[in-house]
């Protein structure tokens, strides 16, 4: 979502005025906006809104600037070059965004969640943009009063889609699923045959990954903000209180890598790998304990397992935002080497049964939007946490309700 190589929440109003000045034509991801009415009694200009919006989302994204009237012709027809600033009345700001939000989501399916507004005032005229990320899923149709139909854009206006070029979306969005796929399967690879970071315990590991749609446009982001204060207490493993070591960081060839080490440094028991493409791998060896007396029997912790993956993911979305990646993002969870293994489940770590398959690699998951909680997440995992326990003999995944969440 950026204007002219800004991001939209950057854009000031020297930027607007040095659109109109340039005279920067419309594009496939530049559309000029007279003005946006959304009232109920102006169906027309309602689904229109909807079509420039999923179009633009469906191609490559871009920005549609409202209070910018389009000069005309010889024969009083658009141009596509900015002309006149026209102001917006708009009487709350906070519920005309929310309004913006709420048409778009429930007019689109799957859903369009990921946009940005951004409000500039110019002199005395209020302007805004919306900023449309560029759709790396499956393509979105419109369902305002069941039109059904999918739309794309080119350089200057939209266009409803045929069925040949439907299919090419269809296409992209499972080459897509299918690389991360391969990639997925490679760094199991390498897990198994302990060849990552140091002397890793392969004994019922739990690693998994999140892999956004945008790393196959192959786009190289800077780690190092991670670093910064309001990010850096974040991107860490696990949580502080349930080791005595320190956390710690380096540069390596992949990225940056995050990781905890026992007291003598010689193993690393949790490792985040952030890669410069935007995927976040996760491997912690920390959810498997033998018991206390006779060693003999080893198990899986259930509630360390889905606290550290809803903890671990909803501090991943906050370093998404920081790293300006837009969803969606797949989520891929293995549990590896586990064969033999009992499961325990919260809250008083009640047996549940043994483990007979040697790898769980669950099916992905795919995070469409930021805006999830620890609740929300659990919801979405759930379906796939209740393999874990059906791989044990059990019904599925205990009720949200008996993990207890501490987000610090």
């Amino acid at each position: 979502m950026y204007l002219q190589g800004k991001y939209i929440k950057d854009i000031t109003k020297e930027d607007i005025q040095l659109l109109i000045s340039n005279e920067i034509r419309e594009n496939k991801t530049l559309d000029y906006k007279r003005e946006l009415d959304l009232s109920d009694d102006k169906s027309d200009k309602k689904q229109n809104f909807i079509i420039d919006v999923t179009a633009m989302y469906n191609t490559d994204g871009g920005c549609i600037i409202y209070g910018i009237e389009e000069t005309k012709d010889d024969k009083g027809k658009n141009t596509g070059y900015p002309g006149k600033i026209h102001n917006q009345t708009i009487d709350n700001q906070d519920a005309f965004e929310r309004k913006i939000y709420a048409t778009i989501k429930s007019n689109s399916d799957p859903q369009i969640t990921n946009i940005t507004v951004q409000f500039i005032l110019i002199d005395d005229s209020l302007i805004f943009i919306i900023g449309v990320a560029k759709n790396l899923g499956l393509p979105v149709m419109i369902t305002y009063r069941d039109l059904n139909r999918f739309h794309k854009r080119n350089n200057h206006s939209n266009y409803a889609v045929n069925t040949s070029e439907l299919n090419q979306l269809f296409m992209q969005n499972q080459s897509t699923k299918q690389r991360a796929s391969e990639f997925r399967q490679l760094r199991i690879k390498g897990i198994n045959e302990n060849t990552f970071h140091w002397n890793n315990i392969v004994r019922g590991d739990l690693f998994f990954h999140l892999i956004p749609y945008s790393f196959t446009e192959d786009n190289i982001y800077n780690l190092s903000v991670l670093l910064e204060s309001d990010t850096n207490q974040k991107i860490y493993p696990i949580t502080k209180e349930d080791y005595n070591y320190s956390d710690e960081y380096e540069y390596d060839f992949d990225g940056l890598l995050t990781f905890i080490t026992n007291s003598s440094r010689e193993l690393v028991n949790s490792y985040i790998q952030y890669f410069r493409n935007g995927i976040i791998e996760v491997f912690t060896s920390k959810c498997h304990f033998q018991d206390r007396y006779s060693h003999d029997t080893e198990f899986l912790d259930g509630e360390k397992i889905v606290k550290t993956i809803l903890y671990t993911v909803v501090n991943m979305i906050d370093v998404y935002k920081k790293l300006e990646i837009e969803p969606p993002f797949i989520i891929y969870i293995n549990l590896l080497n586990v064969k033999g293994m009992e499961l325990t489940s919260p809250p008083t770590q009640i047996i549940e049964g043994k483990f007979l398959v040697e790898d769980m690699l669950l099916p992905p998951v795919i995070i469409n939007n930021y805006n999830l909680g620890y609740k929300d997440l659990y919801t979405l995992l759930k379906p796939v946490l209740d393999i874990i326990w059906q791989a044990a003999n059990r019904a599925g995944c205990p009720a949200y309700e008996k993990f207890i969440m501490n987000p610090n």
